[in-house]
């Protein structure tokens, strides 16, 4: 490929922090697994708690495959809070799709999920603007 510029992944971070549509995605989240850094389910009991003052409504489902078997999680959002069971939803507005180990280094701070997007580590179904209200509610 002549001509071109290998772009590192902090040059490119740096475009996308740039970005109106991407900036709450190309920072890290702050560690949602506590000292352990074990605790998968632990993390979305962070998320609903940073989701539940949130005027928005809807589910999240997280898909977590750590090998052995699939996980799910939803996090339900109402007007009253936030609740998270580990149990799947038929029609989610959101679901992310990852293994158990790139949950576990985006939950901790360690990748960017818009990295782990483009590594393809991870998959976003549904909606941008929910996906959006969950990254800003815990960029906070």
């Amino acid at each position: 490929m002549a001509g071109r510029q290998a772009v590192s992944w902090a040059e490119t971070a740096k475009h996308f922090e740039e970005s109106p549509v991407l900036s709450e995605f190309a920072r890290p989240f702050p560690n949602l697994l506590g000292e352990k850094r074990t605790a998968i389910g632990g993390s979305f009991k962070q998320i609903a708690a940073a989701l539940s003052k949130s005027k928005r409504t809807g589910a999240i489902q997280f898909t977590i495959n750590d090998g052995r078997k699939v996980r799910q999680w939803c996090l339900a959002m109402t007007p009253s809070g936030c609740e998270v069971t580990e149990t799947a939803t038929e029609r989610p507005d959101l679901e992310i799709v990852t293994d158990a180990q790139s949950w576990a280094d985006i939950a901790s701070g360690k990748l960017a999920v818009l990295e782990a997007f483009g590594l393809g580590k991870v998959r976003v179904c549904g909606s941008i603007e929910l996906a959006r209200v969950l990254a800003r509610r815990l960029q906070r």
